[in-house]
């Protein structure tokens, strides 16, 4: 097994041991940024904005589902996925409490099996918190999920925010802004981008 390979193991295992440990009511020591009760206004504002009202979406790193059940409700035909499959089911069994119709899998962006595109593709925490070695597997992943004229959403912890220098190549940013990450138990500064990929440049 390669170092990349090794890494991507580790990191699963990571979260599923953080998911096991959140279920059983234990400290596990991060900050879950997916981990609300209602989908950010940054996401709805931009949405609205750009008139997208439905569509195939992706909610990368659901955690919980909660974002991708909101989604759903609004309208849009959600595929939500998370590295853990412990974070998975739980958010499977929070979508059918809501009687949400939502496609859940279990995924690693950064190596991801998904080959289908969508309209709009959202990150709200994974980029934040994953390893510098996997931003451009990660960047490579995400790419080859936007189809043509979709947007990428993704909201980033403000100290990370020179992470989208990592997205240049393959994104194009066509807006920003400040926000937070409005957590139960403390605000966090956050920053939010709207993306396109650049082969749209080329359109």
């Amino acid at each position: 097994m390669d170092d990349k390979k090794m890494l991507q193991a580790m990191r699963k295992l990571k979260w599923e041991a953080d998911y096991w440990k959140r279920a059983k009511g234990e400290d596990t020591g991060n900050v879950f940024l997916t981990e609300v009760d209602h989908l950010d206004h940054d996401f709805i504002r931009a949405l609205h904005d750009r008139g997208i009202k439905n569509g195939k979406l992706l909610d990368i790193g659901t955690g919980l589902g909660r974002q991708a059940i909101e989604l759903a409700g609004l309208g849009f035909e959600v595929t939500a996925t998370d590295i853990s499959r412990i974070g998975i089911t739980e958010a499977a069994r929070n979508a059918a409490s809501a009687g949400a119709q939502i496609r859940f899998l279990e995924d690693d962006i950064t190596h991801t099996s998904l080959t289908e595109t969508f309209d709009v593709v959202l990150d709200r925490g994974c980029f934040a918190v994953l390893q510098e070695e996997l931003l451009d597997d990660y960047t490579t992943g995400v790419a080859g999920l936007v189809r043509p004229n979709g947007i990428f959403l993704l909201k980033v912890d403000q100290k990370k925010a020179s992470r989208i220098d990592h997205l240049s190549g393959r994104f194009t940013v066509t807006e920003t802004c400040n926000s937070f990450y409005l957590l139960k138990d403390k605000p966090i500064k956050a920053a939010f981008f709207v993306l396109q990929t650049t082969k749209q440049e080329r359109l």
